[in-house]
């Protein structure tokens, strides 16, 4: 489960830079062409799925190092017993 969330997570990041390169090359009238009259709202929120994909990115690494610190607490444990 935890891999399908990271490959998703990976995937919406890609798709959100993407689309805020495209939105960027359009001129007004293009953007009116496809419903979007604030193009700043809407790569903000483009730009949240970004920063969740960042978040998730920083836990996972905070949660490895954790897990290599519990594991050496551990195995240092074990040796007392």
């Amino acid at each position: 489960m935890i891999e399908y969330q990271k490959a998703a997570s990976k995937t919406k990041a890609a798709e959100a830079t993407y689309m805020i390169k495209v939105l960027n090359s359009k001129s007004k009238e293009e953007l009116e062409e496809i419903n979007i009259s604030d193009i700043t709202t809407t790569i903000l929120e483009i730009k949240k799925v970004l920063q969740k994909s960042n978040l998730i990115n920083q836990l996972e690494t905070k949660c490895q190092t954790l897990d290599i610190s519990v594991k050496r607490f551990h195995s240092k444990f074990n040796v007392l017993n």
